[in-house]
Order: C-alpha cells, then structure tokens, then sequence
C-alpha cells in the first residue's frame, strides 16, 4: 500500500494558509455569532413582551445558521470540491448523522409502542425514569409529568425500554 501523498491527491497541495483561511473564517463566524446574539438579546429587551420570546427563540437558529454557514465555507478549503469527494463527505457527514439520531429514533419507536399500547394515558399518575406525577401529554419523542410540586418535567420515551413504569391510575 502506498502512503505517499500523491495518492490522497488534494492532501498535497494543504498549506497553512488553508488552515489560516479556515481559522479566520471560523473565527469570524464566532465574532458574528457573538454580536448577533448580543444584538437579538437588546432588540429582545426593546421589543413587546408578546415578541420578546419569539425573537429570543431565534437566536439558536441564528448560531445554527452561522454554524452552518462556516462549515459550507472551511469544508471546501480542505476539500477539493469534486463529486468523488463530495460524496466522501455526504456519507461521513450521513454515517454521523445516523449515530447522532439513534437515541432520537430509539424514543419514537417508544413513544410510537406507548401510544399503541396504552400503557399510561394523559391524567395517569405513574412514575418514569425516576419521576412522580401526572401525565399532562404523550408525544412521540417525549412524555410530560407534571409532579406534586407543580413542575414539570419531560422523560424521554427511550427510558421505558431500559426501566420500569409504575402507574398508580391506570386510567
């Protein structure tokens, strides 16, 4: 096998004005992120009470949309933007995706066997995960209980195949 760098074909041509290049533009990226959600905090302060949590909901998305738009821009630097390549790159970036999502699907498929097989049902008292109380909505990914202390607290469907559902009410 050979481990020179011609058969990496767009490793040799990597320079540490590539690296500079992606740094600034990270860097800038961080900077315009900071601002931004300096300025959404302000305008969030100024703004009605009815907006201000709409506007403060926004800046996750602001910081995602950044964050994404600096990687569109660094990965091309490192990576000679051919189809083979880009291919490459989709099917890492799929593979991660997959392993990432793996709890979020465990817990649909058993929030989608909870609400098949009515095991607990909104108005139900049951304790999950460790939880007491009341049974205010099922969904898909989550359930909410709200506890004796009026609080409210979201378990993640996934617990209910590695625990135990005690419930008090059954219905």
């Amino acid at each position: 096998m050979s481990t020179d760098l011609a058969t990496w074909g767009h490793l040799e041509k990597l320079t540490w004005m590539h690296v500079l290049l992606a740094v600034i533009v990270l860097a800038a990226a961080g900077l315009a992120s900071f601002l931004l959600r300096g300025l959404l905090r302000r305008i969030a302060e100024s703004a009605s009470p009815h907006l201000r949590l709409s506007i403060l909901r926004a800046m996750p998305v602001v910081r995602l949309l950044i964050g994404m738009t600096a990687l569109i821009v660094v990965v091309p630097i490192f990576v000679e933007p051919t189809f083979k390549n880009a291919v490459v790159v989709v099917a890492s970036a799929g593979l991660a995706l997959a392993f990432a999502f793996k709890d979020y699907g465990n817990s649909l498929v058993a929030g989608l066997m909870t609400v098949l097989e009515n095991t607990y049902q909104p108005g139900d008292w049951i304790e999950l995960g460790g939880v007491y109380g009341e049974v205010k909505s099922i969904g898909l990914r989550a359930t909410r209980i709200v506890t004796a202390d009026d609080t409210e607290v979201i378990v993640s469907n996934s617990v209910i195949w590695s625990g135990s559902i005690a419930n008090a009410t059954s219905g």
